[in-house]
């Protein structure tokens, strides 16, 4: 988000952004569990699965989201907090 910040305002974004924490993670259950799998092949490849949302610059830039969703054919969608 910080490329779309006003350059007169970097410095007090980067100080609101350095002030929030860690960022929130809605599978952080799941990653715990996947410790847990005795083949780390498999956790490894649930992990790249549960983070390839995050992986897409559709992810916060909803010109490329759109780009994304175009090329995958989909006509709609539905967006969930903390995703």
């Amino acid at each position: 988000m910080r490329s779309h910040c006003p350059s007169s305002l970097l410095n007090e974004y980067d100080t609101f952004t350095a002030d929030m924490g860690p960022r929130f993670d809605i599978w952080a259950d799941v990653r715990a569990r996947l410790t847990e799998l005795e083949d780390r092949e498999e956790a490894r490849a649930r992990e790249h699965e549960i983070d390839r949302n995050l992986q897409t610059a559709g992810h916060n830039a909803i010109d490329a989201r759109r780009r994304d969703m175009d090329e995958d054919g989909v006509a709609a969608d539905v967006i969930f907090h903390s995703s």
